[in-house]
């Protein structure tokens, strides 16, 4: 496996808007906690300041998480 290949089990949503710096992420509705273990190694999806890193072709973009919104309608 090489650094451009996508781990499934660490995949948490797909980007849905791009702004300038900025992009707006949806996560998958199998994601129930904010954490992910991948090989004995638990990493941290939900808190602010978490790294995330976006594949685009053969590149790589690494990111960090500034805010999380629930936007689920109202029940």
């Amino acid at each position: 496996m090489n650094a451009f290949d996508l781990i499934p089990d660490l995949k948490i949503g797909h980007i849905v808007e791009v702004s300038g710096t900025t992009i707006r992420v949806e996560l998958s509705g199998d994601v129930t906690e904010l954490t992910r273990a991948y090989e004995g190694r638990v990493y941290p999806i939900g808190q602010i300041g978490s790294m995330v890193k976006v594949h685009f072709g053969r590149r790589l973009i690494f990111g960090c998480k500034r805010s999380f919104r629930d936007v689920l309608p109202p029940r």
